[in-house]
C-alpha cells in the first residue's frame, strides 16, 4: 500500500536535538536542587513536555513555590530552543522531506515545541516549503503520548488516518498512534518490541520507507 500523508514529530525524529533536553533538564534539576533516581526519571520523562512539568510539579512540591504548569512548560521549552536549533538534523531527514514533497505527499509536524522553534529549524535548513502544517501541543485537549495531535494533523491535511504514516521516536506515542490505525514508524536504533510499531528506522536512508511512498 501507498500511504497519501505524513505526520511527524519534531525532537528526536527531525532534529537530533535529545542532548539539548538533556542538557537542560540536568542544569534545572541543579538550580532546583533535585536529585533524580532513574525510577523517577522513569515516572517524569514521559508524553509531552507540558506531561513532564506536570510530573516535576507533582513530585517536587517546592517547584510549586516558582512555577504553574504552563509557566515551567515554557521555561523547558524556552531553555531548549538554542540547543535545539544549534543540533544537527536526524541523518536523511532533509533529503526525505524532499523527495516525498516532490511526489506531492503532504507533510505535518505534530510537536511539544512550540511553532517559532520548528520554523525557524525549517528555514535554517530550507524544507519550509514542504511543510503543509505545524500542530502543538496547545492545538488539543489532550497532549502526547495520546493520538490527538496526529488526528489533528493528519485532518489538517485532507486525508483519512489509515492513509497516513507517522514518524515518531516515542514507543508510548507510537503505541497509541498504531492502535489507532495509523501507520507507525519508530526512529531508533534500540532493541524494542514490534508490537508498539509497524517499521523501525535508523535513520531516512531505510529502504524501508521506499515501500510506503
Amino acid at each position: 500500500m501507498k500511504y497519501k500523508a505524513i505526520v511527524m514529530d519534531f525532537d528526536g525524529t527531525i532534529v537530533d536535538g535529545m542532548s539539548a533536553w538533556i542538557n537542560m533538564y540536568k542544569a534545572f534539576d541543579q538550580k532546583y536542587d533535585i536529585i533524580l533516581s532513574q525510577e523517577k526519571k522513569d515516572r517524569i520523562y514521559v508524553g509531552s513536555v507540558r506531561s513532564v512539568a506536570t510530573n516535576y510539579l507533582s513530585l517536587f512540591k517546592h517547584l510549586n513555590d516558582h512555577f504553574t504548569v504552563d509557566s515551567l512548560t515554557r521555561y523547558f521549552v524556552d531553555n531548549s530552543r538554542e540547543g535545539t536549533l544549534t543540533s544537527p538534523p536526524i541523518k536523511g531527514v532533509i533529503e526525505f522531506i524532499i523527495e516525498v514533497h516532490k511526489k506531492n505527499i503532504p507533510i505535518a509536524i505534530a510537536s511539544s515545541s512550540t511553532v517559532p522553534t520548528i520554523q525557524e529549524f525549517l528555514k535554517k535548513h530550507d524544507i519550509s516549503h514542504c511543510i503543509q502544517t505545524i500542530v502543538v501541543g496547545s492545538d488539543v485537549k489532550h497532549c502526547k503520548p495520546a493520538v490527538d495531535i496526529y488526528v489533528e494533523a493528519s485532518h489538517r491535511l485532507g486525508h483519512d488516518i489509515n492513509d497516513t504514516v507517522v514518524f515518531e521516536d516515542s514507543v508510548l506515542a507510537l503505541t497509541n498512534v498504531k492502535k489507532a490505525g495509523f501507520k507507525s514508524v519508530l526512529i531508533s536504533d534500540a532493541e524494542v518490541s514490534s508490537e508498539s510499531y509497524d517499521i523501525q528506522i535508523k535513520d531516512y536512508f531505510s529502504p524501508s520507507l521506499k515501500e510506503l511512498f
